[in-house]
């Protein structure tokens, strides 16, 4: 793929932030997901993001919004990026 196609392709199969976070009162995302947020629409560059139970937080494009970067866990990854279509953040 290239990155435009990537790109693409995760615009088209990513979730709501509404159906991630009742996946997570469901108890079927990665227990070190606190909360899903979507973008605050007063805020330009604002966008959804995934905190973590470590005070971590990782932005739609793959961008860390605050605490530790860190790699994701395999299975924050497979949640995250193959099931909802986030980016992948830089491995650390």
């Amino acid at each position: 793929y290239s990155a435009e196609k990537q790109k693409l392709y995760n615009l088209t199969m990513s979730s709501t932030v509404n159906q991630m976070d009742q996946e997570r009162k469901r108890s079927q995302a990665p227990a070190t997901v606190k909360r899903v947020d979507g973008a605050s629409t007063n805020i330009g560059d604002s966008q959804d993001h995934v905190h973590f139970t470590d005070g971590s937080a990782l932005k739609r494009d793959g961008t860390w919004k605050h605490g530790p970067e860190r790699n994701l866990s395999r299975e924050e990854r497979k949640w995250l990026i193959d099931k909802h279509g986030w980016t992948s953040p830089a491995k650390k």
